[in-house]
């Protein structure tokens, strides 16, 4: 086995003999071997959007882009904010109060883990959810509509796109009397 350290991406042209044995004697072929060297790379995507919210868990697909098994990289999160390996995948939890944050991708390869790639998020809190009371929305609702309700709930962002579950912890009531 011949070994050559690389010493710089792209393309590489190496010429090379083979020498044997042939029916006639010794022979010899030459040829050249071309092969691309390429520097370390990893792909980092949020499973859902390219933006990441606070507090809401996101499972992120991390792929090492020179044929390392999966149970041989390594993310870890910059910015205040956490990530865990859950399966085949990354989840990673954006700290409240954060702005950004970047995902430094590892892999193992000969016995050492080199960094293979970073990759920086934007983090957004989540928007609020809207009130409803028996399917009315907003701030107006007839005493009949509350009398007859059961019960306050609040309800997402028609345009937010994760399954968020929003608990009513209190409230005020304001009664104009007419």
């Amino acid at each position: 086995i011949y070994s050559v350290p690389a010493t710089a991406s792209g393309i590489v042209n190496r010429p090379a003999t083979i020498k044997y044995i042939g029916p006639s004697g010794e022979e010899e072929q030459k040829f050249t071997i071309s092969y691309q060297v390429i520097e370390p790379t990893a792909t980092v995507s949020p499973s859902k959007m390219n933006v990441l919210y606070s507090g809401i868990p996101t499972h992120a697909h991390i792929a090492e882009g020179a044929g390392v098994p999966a149970d041989k990289v390594r993310a870890e999160v910059k910015g205040g904010s956490t990530i865990s390996r859950q399966g085949g995948h990354f989840m990673v939890t954006p700290s409240a109060g954060a702005k950004t944050l970047s995902i430094v991708v590892s892999a193992e390869i000969d016995g050492k883990w080199p960094n293979m790639g970073t990759s920086d998020f934007r983090v957004k809190p989540v928007p609020p959810p809207t009130a409803v009371v028996d399917g009315v929305q907003g701030r107006t609702a007839t005493k009949g509509q509350l009398i007859s309700s059961q019960g306050l709930r609040a309800i997402p962002l028609a345009d937010f796109d994760f399954d968020a579950k929003f608990t009513i912890t209190s409230y005020e009531v304001s009664v104009i009397n007419n």
